[in-house]
C-alpha cells in the first residue's frame, strides 16, 4: 500500500500579493500494517520519492524521513515523518504510521498431507524414537500407525503397529521402562521399544472401547485406564478404571456406571487426585466424579 504525505507549497511571484501554488508530493511506499513473529518487533523497509503533482514528473530531491527505511520497528503502531525541500528553499513534510503486528500465523506453513490407509478417527502424540522430536500414532477403520517425524514438520510414511480397526487411541509408558507405549479401542497395549517400533503387549479385554484416558488414579507410580465402551449395538457405555500393574497389563478392573458417553481425565487438584469428565450425548446425565490417591470416587455430581 503506497501512503502520500501532500502538502502545497505557496510561493510569491515578483508582483506583491500574488501567489501561485507549487505542489510537491511526498511518496512512499512504506506499508500501512507489517506482520512479524518476532515478538520484538522487525525491520521495516521502504522508498521514499518526491513528485510534482500536476506533471506527475518525479523530481531529483532527496527525501528523508525518521524513523529511516531499514530501522526496527517494535510491535505496535510506529509514526513515520517524511519530507523534502525544493530549489526554493520550500519544505514539505508529512506523517503516517505503520503497525507491526506481533502473530503466530507468520510462522505456520500450508498444511501437509501425510497418507494413512483407511479412515483416521485419533491421533495422539508422543517421542515414539526418543529422538526430541514429535511423532505420530493413529487408529480408525485400518488400524493403528505410527509417523516418525522429523522436526521439520514432515513425517515417515505410515508404518503398521496394528491392522484391527478401533476409535481411540493414546500413549503412556505402561511397563515402566522410559519408552512411550500405545493402548487402542480395541483392547490392546503395544510396547515401545524406543526406536518406533512396537510390540503386541497384554491384551487387555472388553473391546469396543469409545473413550480413554490415561492417569495414576491410585497413586502408585503406575499409569491406569479410564475407559467408556460400546455395547455391541453401540447404544451404551459403560464406564470402568483397570489399574496398571506397572508391566504393561491392566488387571484389576472397576465398573463405575452405565450411560452413553465418552471419557476424558485430567489433574485435579496439588494432592495428585484427578477428575474424569464423562462428556455425554442429549438425553444421557452429565456425571464427574473425583478420584482420590487411594482409588475410590470422593464426590459425583449429576
Amino acid at each position: 500500500m503506497t501512503l502520500f504525505f501532500i502538502m502545497t507549497l505557496m510561493f510569491a511571484f515578483g508582483v506583491a500579493g500574488a501567489v501561485a501554488q507549487s505542489p510537491i508530493r511526498v511518496d512512499t511506499s512504506l506499508p500501512a500494517n507489517v506482520l512479524t513473529s518476532d515478538p520484538a518487533g522487525t525491520v521495516v523497509t521502504f522508498v521514499g520519492h518526491a513528485y510534482e503533482i500536476e506533471s506527475g514528473l518525479l523530481l531529483d530531491l532527496p527525501v528523508s524521513c525518521t524513523p529511516t527505511s531499514g530501522s526496527f520497528f517494535p510491535v505496535g503502531t510506529t509514526t513515520v515523518t517524511c519530507s523534502t525541500t525544493d530549489g526554493s528553499g520550500h519544505t514539505v513534510s508529512g506523517s503516517s504510521s505503520v503497525r507491526v503486528i506481533y502473530s503466530l500465523i507468520m510462522i505456520l506453513r500450508p498444511p501437509r498431507h501425510f497418507a494413512v490407509p483407511g479412515e483416521v478417527d485419533q491421533v495422539t502424540i508422543g517421542d515414539f524414537n526418543r529422538d526430541g522430536k514429535p511423532d505420530m500414532a493413529t487408529t480408525g477403520t485400518s488400524g493403528t500407525y505410527v509417523l516418525l517425524g522429523d522436526g521439520s514438520g514432515n513425517f515417515s510414511a505410515a508404518a503398521m503397529v496394528n491392522g484391527t480397526p478401533s476409535w481411540v487411541i493414546t500413549t503412556g509408558d505402561f511397563n515402566g521402562d522410559g519408552k512411550p507405549d500405545l493402548v487402542n479401542g480395541s483392547a490392546q497395549v503395544f510396547l515401545g521399544d524406543g526406536n518406533g517400533a512396537f510390540s503386541t503387549g497384554p491384551t487387555l479385554g472388553l473391546s469396543r472401547t469409545r473413550g480413554l484416558a490415561v492417569a495414576d488414579f491410585d497413586h502408585d507410580n503406575k499409569l491406569d485406564l479410564v475407559r467408556a465402551r460400546s455395547d455391541s449395538g453401540d447404544a451404551l457405555h459403560d464406564l470402568f478404571v483397570q489399574y496398571g500393574d506397572g508391566m504393561g497389563g491392566f488387571a484389576r478392573l472397576q465398573t463405575m456406571a452405565v450411560f452413553d458417553s465418552f471419557v476424558a481425565a485430567e489433574p485435579l487438584d496439588r494432592r495428585r487426585r484427578f477428575q474424569w469428565r464423562w462428556l455425554h450425548r442429549p438425553r444421557c446425565l452429565r456425571v464427574f466424579g473425583i478420584w482420590d490417591r487411594l482409588g475410590g470416587v470422593c464426590n459425583r455430581v449429576p
